[in-house]
């Protein structure tokens, strides 16, 4: 048996009779037509052709089979295609990174472009937004001031964020030597940082920058430390109402020392000493009297 293909038929197995020159199958029973028709499915695929997709200058081309046979092409479900390519789409662009045409100020919007690869003809513009003049951390307790207050000359871009966090008592022992080299107690100690789509980056500039100074170390003196990889400075600082104000170009954690109280043992010192003053005294007092009453009775005895 010769099997049908999509363009030729096929023929039927079969035996020719010597005697009476006809044609019979396998099971003797004449066979009056010898060959099997056209399968129109019957195709021979050659590779598949990958998908490809149209830009918006260009066509693209579907998917698709030849039949090597035929000649025809077909998708992967066998089912014919007469048309392979498929249109341009306008906004199927191949955009390059953003180009910065002109950085934004604190009073005017900047802007960014980028170019298609396709066609340079094609370039998206977008606006960006004024900088920011200053970064708040607001007290998310409700307190009347913020806790930390930062700003930079020509301010900040409007993708930075202020990232404060107040490092709990429970984790101060990892300043306790700083605590103990400046002869003090730790009071408050905040970590802050500038972040740029989640990612923590340095300023570009000289900051200045507002710490609440804590309630306990208010009207009192005490030390400020800046402490960056690894290494602390003692940061010069003036007092404005609630705030500790420093300048400096790196952000880290900000530790607040206070003074050492050491009142309490001085105190048990002083109350010690007047006591065995106030004995003494008792004492002499005691004696005088007694010097006193001793002369009075002596010149009573004469009499």
């Amino acid at each position: 048996m010769i099997a049908p293909t999509c363009v030729a038929t096929g023929t039927k197995g079969y035996k020719d009779c010597l005697l009476c020159h006809k044609h019979f199958d396998a099971d003797g029973e004449e066979i009056a037509e010898l060959t099997i028709a056209i399968d129109e499915n019957a195709h021979s695929y050659g590779e598949w052709h990958e998908t490809i997709a149209p830009t918006c200058v260009a066509t693209g081309t579907k998917g698709y089979k030849d039949c090597l046979l035929c000649h025809k092409h077909f998708d992967a479900d066998g089912e014919e295609i007469t048309e392979l390519t498929i249109a341009i789409d306008e906004n199927a662009h191949l955009y390059g990174e953003w180009i910065i045409t002109k950085e934004s100020t604190l009073d005017e919007f900047g802007e960014k472009k980028r170019i298609c690869a396709h066609n340079e003809a094609h370039v998206e513009t977008v606006q960006i937004p004024k900088r920011v003049a200053q970064l708040v951390k607001p007290d998310e307790n409700g307190g009347a001031s913020d806790e930390v207050i930062i700003t930079i000359p020509d301010g900040f871009a409007p993708d930075i964020e202020l990232v404060v966090t107040e490092i709990s008592q429970d984790n101060f022992d990892r300043y306790q030597d700083l605590a103990k080299a400046a002869n003090g107690v730790i009071g408050l100690v905040y970590d802050v940082t500038l972040k740029s789509n989640g990612v923590s980056v340095q300023p570009d500039g000289t900051l200045t920058i507002k710490l609440r100074i804590p309630q306990n170390l208010k009207g009192k003196t005490f030390k400020l430390f800046h402490l960056h990889d690894g290494e602390a400075a003692d940061m010069e600082y003036t007092v404005e109402g609630d705030y500790a104000v420093i300048s400096t170009d790196k952000l880290a954690e900000f530790v607040f020392v206070g003074e050492a109280e050491t009142h309490s043992a001085s105190n048990t010192v002083w109350i010690v000493l007047i006591s065995i003053l106030a004995v003494i005294v008792a004492a002499e007092i005691g004696y005088i009297v007694y010097q006193e009453v001793r002369k009075k009775k002596a010149t009573e005895g004469r009499i």
